[in-house]
């Protein structure tokens, strides 16, 4: 079990691994090309763009292939495509390249839910072992800024792409010795793959937890897109001190799926969900309180709230609306993922609009994303007792 639960934590952290890595070198990549951080972050928005799309083709490839094949497909695409970063001598090869690389990376964040999954039938497990996924997945972005920041000290923002890269490639090795999990393969044409997608979409209470699950995670991409500009530009910290910054936020995740994990035989998924929402709230509210005062501490610590929100309300609302499912969980898996990060691809194009306080906004954007929350678990709740009557 713990060889599986790695696998799937590395395979889970192709996306942070991906972008936060690269994130110190942001300002570096502003003066190099000469680009406002508006364009600078198309690489990451087309990077999610380009994310999405995959997970929606290799969800139902891993329904008719089985979980390996499509699997090694993507990481090899993303290795490649890592190389070209690397060598990528202006921003519109760049953006492309990203594209490419995220094309590659929707690979394994796809099909990692759908192993899962397959591995683990039993709800309560399923939930704790997706509660250990994201500790361990927490590491990532922890270490992934301070990593990049270490590089750049060293050598420049290429070198960051040469390190994904291998990190692909550890990757693909890993997946090539994996046994595969699906039993039974489906035979399927791209009419019934189409069909299949849009039967989802009846599925009230799935779709639910799939806008929950996403709506969490808004305010933490929304942080992932500018924090960089706020803490080193704004601020006037080095990439050291901002890759230290970013992993504080990041072990808040860490706790807060801590919190879940020994709350939830105790309190079920749908409270806790409630808590997440009530916590990102808070978060939210004294963050905007304090917008106006610029300081490392008026930014860092509001955001630690609303990210031990995330931490605690992930895991429940993913593993509630895989709950929902009985088959094809390939494009189940690719719906929970892809509306993850099309609603987080919005929100950091909602941070990177040019405005003085930016920190005003974040915290606008995750008072918005709790609210809609909100109203979602009350909807929720009439929905279920409406059908016990």
């Amino acid at each position: 079990m713990i060889r599986i639960v790695i696998l799937l934590a590395f395979l889970a952290a192709f996306a942070p691994v991906s972008t936060d890595m690269y994130l110190p070198a942001i300002p570096d990549l502003e003066a190099s090309w000469h680009e406002p951080l508006t364009y600078i972050n198309l690489a990451l928005s087309g990077f999610f763009v380009a994310f999405c799309l995959s997970i929606l083709m290799f969800g139902p490839l891993s329904d008719h292939f089985g979980r390996k094949k499509p699997l090694l497909v993507g990481i090899a695409i993303y290795c490649v495509a890592s190389i070209l970063c690397a060598t990528a001598n202006d921003l519109d090869h760049f953006v492309i390249y990203r594209m490419l690389q995220g094309f590659g990376a929707g690979s394994a964040s796809a099909i990692s839910l759908a192993i899962a999954k397959d591995r683990f039938t039993d709800a309560v497990q399923r939930g704790q072992v997706l509660s250990y996924i994201a500790v361990i997945m927490a590491i990532a972005p922890m270490a992934a800024p301070t990593m990049g920041a270490v590089l750049l000290q060293v050598s420049d923002w290429r070198m960051i792409f040469i390190v994904q890269f291998l990190f692909g490639l550890f990757l693909w090795c890993m997946v090539a010795a994996m046994k595969e999990s699906l039993l039974t393969k489906e035979a399927i044409s791209t009419g019934e793959v189409i069909s299949r997608y849009f039967s989802f979409l009846s599925k009230r209470i799935f779709l639910s937890y799939c806008v929950i699950s996403s709506l969490l995670l808004a305010p933490l991409f929304a942080f992932i897109a500018v924090s960089s500009t706020i803490y080193q530009e704004t601020m006037k910290l080095g990439a050291v001190e901002y890759g230290l910054l970013f992993a504080f936020n990041a072990l808040s995740i860490m706790l807060g799926n801590l919190v879940y994990l020994k709350l939830q035989k105790k309190m079920g998924d749908r409270k806790l969900i409630i808590l997440a929402i009530t916590v990102a709230m808070t978060g939210a509210c004294i963050q905007l309180l304090l917008s106006s005062f610029h300081h490392i501490l008026a930014f860092a610590l509001p955001m630690f709230i609303i990210t031990f929100g995330v931490g605690i309300g992930r895991a429940p609302s993913v593993n509630s609306a895989l709950e929902q499912i009985n088959q094809h969980t390939g494009i189940a898996s690719s719906i929970i993922v892809f509306s993850n990060f099309f609603i987080a691809s919005i929100a950091m194009l909602i941070a990177s609009i040019e405005m003085e306080n930016r920190i005003a906004l974040i915290a606008i954007l995750a008072l918005c994303a709790s609210s809609v929350n909100a109203m979602l678990m009350f909807g929720l709740h009439c929905y279920r007792i409406a059908q016990k009557i």
